[in-house]
């Protein structure tokens, strides 16, 4: 030690309650992902039921099949890179409905360029316009509705 320079004295301990935090809050947000992840497979498949009054034939059950992991993955990275998995449920208000908004608009804009650009047929038969669009609106429902 220097006379120049003063010892400082030294501060308090402090305790840090973000590691025993950080697992529940972890485990919060897997729960999450997991329910909208369900979610999105429930909207797709409700869209077909919707679409073909409850009786799809067989080979749009293969469309679905082969469609439903894109469809989750697709809205699962929106909802990510919207920041929609990290509000907290209980404090949901407008904002939180408006960054699901925007996130299900957006996969939906994919899906549209997609189909548009026919690259979304299974086995040459294309994915349904109305199918889209009530898959939107289902899941724009579906992933509310628990938040709020």
């Amino acid at each position: 030690m220097t006379p120049d320079k003063p010892e400082l004295p030294a501060l308090p301990a402090q305790v840090d309650d973000s590691m025993s935090l950080e697992p529940a809050v972890r485990w919060k947000r897997v729960f999450q992902v997991v329910l909208d992840a369900a979610l999105s497979i429930v909207a797709l498949s409700g869209a077909y039921l919707i679409r073909f009054d409850g009786a799809p034939s067989g080979l749009y059950l293969h469309q679905l099949l082969v469609l439903a992991p894109i469809f989750l993955c697709l809205h699962l990275a929106t909802n990510w890179f919207f920041g929609v998995y990290r509000r907290l449920w209980r404090y949901t208000g407008l904002t939180e409905v408006t960054e699901l908004g925007i996130s299900i608009a957006c996969a939906t804009t994919v899906v549209m360029i997609v189909r548009a650009l026919n690259l979304a047929s299974v086995d040459g038969n294309q994915l349904s316009y109305s199918i889209i669009f009530i898959e939107a609106g289902l899941a724009f429902l579906l992933f509310v509705s628990p938040r709020v």
